[in-house]
Formats: C-alpha cells, structure tokens, sequence
C-alpha cells in the first residue's frame, strides 16, 4: 500500500514529471483522501499510524504489527501442531 500512496503523492507534487511516466500506473494511485490506518494499542484504543511528514503508513508501526501477528501464529501453531517456536 505504501507504494501506492507514495505514488499518489508524487503525482500530486510532481505532476508534470517525465520520469513517472515509466513508474506510475494512473489507475491504480491511492491518494491520501481514501485510506485510514489505525493500531490498536494494548490498552484497546486505536492510533493513528499515518506519517505525516511523508503520508505513508509508518514502518515503525508495520514492524510492530508483524512482529505481533509472528508471534500469535507460532503460538497457534504450537497448539495446532506440538511444534516450538
């Protein structure tokens, strides 16, 4: 997703650029005005994981849900199977 909006980004400050040309599909831009992207926090409320400075999701917050969702699968995966992390 994250290519995708960057790509928006770029056709929104850049417009004119020759070199998107050969980057940018049109069709498949995902401007910032139709995405959200939240993390529910440990207490259960949500945050906003939207970069500001560069309008992408952050990397930060990605990694975190990653290193989450890794976890809770070995651990199912442990029940499922017998099998250790």
């Amino acid at each position: 997703m994250n290519v995708l909006i960057a790509e928006a980004y770029t056709m929104d400050t850049k417009p004119k650029s020759d070199k998107l040309r050969n980057i940018v599909n049109k069709e498949c831009l995902f401007p910032s005005s139709a995405y959200s992207a939240c993390y529910i926090q440990e207490d259960g409320k949500f945050a906003d994981i939207i970069d500001k400075d560069i309008t992408m999701i952050s990397g930060n917050e990605l990694d975190g849900v990653s290193d989450w969702m890794d976890d809770k699968i070995a651990r199912i995966n442990e029940v499922l199977y017998g099998t250790k992390r």
